[in-house]
């Protein structure tokens, strides 16, 4: 697992990769295959010179994305620091090009997550460490993009609010729908299906770049995209139940779940839903509290 700020601690410094070189050299050497995981979130303490807390992923609170660990990520509609995390994703690439260009690496997989996964968080802290559950993402370039998006669906602010039952004047004070603390019923709604599927586009049109540059890199990489859930509940909020349009240009799925999910269940669903040639994988999520026959 890369992390584009242990790599680029801040944007004065020279890179370091020993770490990272070190463990995939010692990989090399053994019978295993390498997997990257590149990561492009960052320490809140991290984001200067990268992006600021205005371009940060925020709830409709305001409040931006504080994730496990003090990690946090960038909105997919703020174009610049979009191509930032897409180039630092191609350096990666290069760097290890050789090792491709031998066999030695199995798959490359990207996230913005601080649970190392694809897509958008489910949840935030505030004060206290304490957790809730939140849609993102509404800092103001994703807002900016959601109101160009939605009036190219509907054209006209009137026919927008006879389906989502508003009173909006104007698309230029569009906002879409709450989600903090109770998310779930929002989904269920007109404007939130919107919302979803604006999201969903955002996500798209970044995972598409970043294959894309990967592919200038070395056409031969393999890819593959790892979520938290594409079945759960929750999986609304993380805009991960399209999986199958997501995945379209890459070459398998991964889910992270619990250990007490049903996995057949779970992977079942992904391989039904991509073609044959395509690999599926299931992450059990380790904790020292499971019992080691449920890991088994």
């Amino acid at each position: 697992t890369i992390q584009w700020d242990e790599v680029y601690k801040d944007n004065t410094s020279p890179p370091d990769w020993r770490q990272y070189d070190r463990q995939i050299e010692y990989i090399a050497k053994t019978n295993a295959k390498i997997a990257l995981r590149i990561i492009v979130g960052r320490l809140y303490y991290r984001l200067d010179g990268y992006w600021t807390a205005k371009e940060t992923m925020k709830d409709d609170l305001g409040r931006p994305l504080s994730g496990v660990y003090g990690r946090t990520c960038f909105s997919f509609s703020h174009q610049p620091t979009v191509a930032k995390s897409q180039n630092f994703i191609k350096e990666v690439c290069q760097r290890y090009n050789a090792y491709q260009n031998q066999g030695k690496i199995l798959y490359v997989s990207f996230g913005n997550l601080s649970t190392q996964e694809l897509g958008y968080p489910h949840e935030t802290n505030f004060e206290g460490g304490k957790q809730y559950l939140a849609g993102f993402d509404y800092s103001d370039s994703s807002l900016d993009s959601f109101r160009v998006w939605a009036e190219k669906r509907y054209k006209r602010i009137n026919k927008l609010n006879y389906h989502w039952g508003t009173k909006y004047t104007s698309f230029k004070t569009l906002m879409p729908p709450g989600t903090a603390y109770n998310p779930y019923p929002t989904y269920r709604k007109k404007s939130g299906k919107d919302w979803y599927l604006f999201s969903h586009s955002q996500l798209q049109n970044y995972i598409d770049g970043t294959i894309n540059g990967i592919k200038q890199v070395n056409p031969q990489y393999k890819i593959v995209n790892e979520y938290g859930a594409v079945t759960a509940d929750f999986s609304a909020m993380m805009i991960a139940y399209s999986f199958k349009t997501l995945d379209a240009k890459t070459d398998g799925t991964k889910v992270h779940n619990d250990p007490y999910y049903n996995h057949r269940w779970v992977t079942d669903v992904i391989r039904s839903n991509r073609p044959a040639n395509k690999w599926t994988a299931n992450e059990v999520f380790y904790t020292s509290q499971t019992p080691t026959d449920l890991l088994r």
